[in-house]
């Protein structure tokens, strides 16, 4: 009877063994399977978390980016406007500078035509007794009503008895320019204001410096002397041939160098006294050159004009103003225009 209570003891005991060996199974069991569960839910958290973020990340990305593209675009529009303005501001300041060049071209030669045409025809005071002889109008004893007054083209020789549309020289050589709009404007001749000093001292500074008799026609660069063609080999002989000079007054004949020019030939593009003209341009060609007096802005005489109404030269200038240097009739200026010193 002991022995079989101690048999069911162990029996009882190993039953019980076995039992918490298998409830200590199916615990990990358990375990492990929620462990398993809880693993994937949290991985499908995270991955819905994960999800959202880069919906997130993606929705901040495309709205930053379209706001920098926007500030971009803004800021390129703004730096095409400013150098679209810029270029605009360019063009005007080039067009206004053109056009203000141009004027001032268009009104410098419409003022060198203009005095042209009014030194192309001359008033001459005549006597009516006597057609086709002028008279002084200042030593005459005839009266400014009994003087017969004339026009006389010195391009072709026509003499008219009304006054040139286009302007004329009086016989005071004064100006009187082509009306515009109406007005005509009156060039007084500067020499009738001067008095004996400013004379005396105008036809000293013509004057050679070295022989101080004949009218100087160079004016050295390296000196600073004026110096007529007789005197200029002279002085500039020995050690000073290198020297360079540039035409002042009158300019010198290019063929013979010791008289002055009076004319141009277009053809030849050379200045020639009238005896070198004469006797180069002979023949059946060289006789049809077309000449011009040495002047800027002189008349035209053409190919069979003589140069006999012709004293000398109109070419001196005083203070920026180009006079005639024989009766000092305004040749290329007047007090609203002024030339530029060359």
């Amino acid at each position: 009877r002991g022995r079989r209570e101690a048999a069911r003891l162990r029996e009882e005991r190993r039953v019980a063994g076995i039992i918490k060996k298998l409830q200590a199974r199916i615990r990990v069991m358990m375990a492990c399977h929620r462990f398993v569960i809880l693993r994937q839910i949290a991985d499908a958290y995270h991955k819905e978390l994960v999800y959202r973020a880069t919906k997130m990340q993606a929705f901040y990305r495309g709205k930053r980016a379209r706001m920098m593209t926007r500030i971009k675009m803004h800021n390129l529009r703004q730096k095409k406007l400013r150098l679209i303005n810029n270029h605009k501001q360019c063009q005007r300041l080039c067009r206004g500078f053109s056009a203000r060049r141009y004027t001032k071209k268009l009104r410098i030669e419409t003022r060198k035509r203009r005095v042209k045409q009014a030194k192309s025809w001359r008033q001459v005071a005549e006597d009516p007794a006597n057609p086709g002889m002028p008279i002084d109008p200042d030593t005459t004893l005839l009266t400014q009503d009994q003087q017969r007054i004339v026009w006389t083209s010195l391009e072709t020789g026509e003499t008219v008895e009304e006054e040139p549309v286009e302007g004329y020289t009086d016989v005071k050589r004064c100006l009187h320019l082509e009306k515009v709009y109406g007005v005509s404007e009156f060039v007084m001749n500067p020499l009738l204001t001067m008095d004996a000093v400013d004379m005396v001292a105008f036809q000293e500074a013509k004057r050679c410096s070295e022989c101080e008799e004949r009218d100087a026609s160079r004016l050295c660069d390296y000196c600073g002397d004026k110096f007529c063609a007789q005197c200029w080999p002279v002085v500039h002989d020995a050690g000073r041939q290198h020297h360079t000079y540039i035409t002042v007054n009158k300019p010198e004949c290019s063929h013979c160098m010791s008289q002055f020019a009076v004319r141009y030939c277009k053809q030849c593009d050379e200045e020639f006294c009238e005896e070198c003209y004469v006797s180069l341009h002979v023949g059946k060609v060289m006789s049809q050159h077309i000449w011009t007096i040495t002047e800027d802005g002189a008349i035209d005489y053409g190919i069979k004009q003589a140069l006999t109404p012709i004293k000398s030269l109109p070419y001196f200038r005083k203070d920026g103003v180009f006079y005639d240097s024989d009766d000092g009739a305004l040749a290329e200026n007047s007090k609203s225009y002024s030339i530029p010193q060359s």
